[in-house]
């Protein structure tokens, strides 16, 4: 099946429907929902669903791209590449995020291979005060096409890293002072990008 994207406006309405409560049938384990190559549901894991926002209201919408802007650089960037010229020998953890990535192929993929980011960033209307702006994070977990090589091992790998990816949004929802952000193997990386996620504070969305 194609690499379909599902409705984005959908997936804001039914964010409002009963008592501000996700549509459940949009939410699915994101594990379970690797078994499909398509985008099809909201992932949850024990948690919740994988729906994370800003934790406060913005009236200027530039600051809260660049905040947003800053988080998706640290998401993909946390992931190191080796001390190697590329193209790299096979996918490294962070080709599964998205693909292509410049100065940073792998041999294994074809040069026009292209790969979405499931992981989804959008502007909305403050549910508290409509003359306000949030930031909203949201996982839509799906496999890879076929021609990535998507098996077992690939499998392993693309868990692992979304694993990772949750991790770190759900220590953005504790206070800075709470944070080791354990999750960034990489110690060099983790402390060039301590001062910029520590400037970020994220809630898990109750819609």
């Amino acid at each position: 099946m194609g690499n379909r994207i599902i409705d984005q406006e959908s997936i804001s309405d039914t964010s409002r429907q009963g008592a501000g409560e996700l549509d459940r049938s949009f939410v699915r384990p994101w594990r379970d929902a690797l078994a499909l190559d398509w985008p099809h549901a909201i992932g949850a894991n024990d948690a919740g669903p994988l729906v994370w926002r800003k934790k406060e209201g913005y009236t200027d919408w530039k600051a809260l791209t660049r905040d947003l802007a800053i988080l998706k650089i640290g998401l993909r960037t946390m992931f190191v590449f080796p001390n190697a010229k590329p193209p790299h020998n096979r996918p490294l953890e962070r080709h599964w995020l998205s693909y292509p990535i410049t100065r940073h192929g792998t041999k294994r993929w074809n040069r026009n291979a292209r790969l979405s980011n499931s992981l989804q960033f959008k502007v909305r209307s403050d549910p508290g005060d409509p003359k306000r702006l949030r930031g909203a994070i949201f996982h839509v977990p799906c496999l890879p096409p076929a021609d990535f090589g998507t098996g077992d091992r690939a499998i392993e790998a693309i868990e692992s890293v979304w694993k990772t990816t949750h991790e770190l949004l759900d220590e953005l929802t504790l206070p800075s002072g709470q944070r080791h952000y354990l999750m960034i193997d990489d110690g060099a990386r983790r402390e060039e990008l301590k001062p910029h996620l520590d400037k970020l504070t994220l809630e898990r969305s109750p819609e």
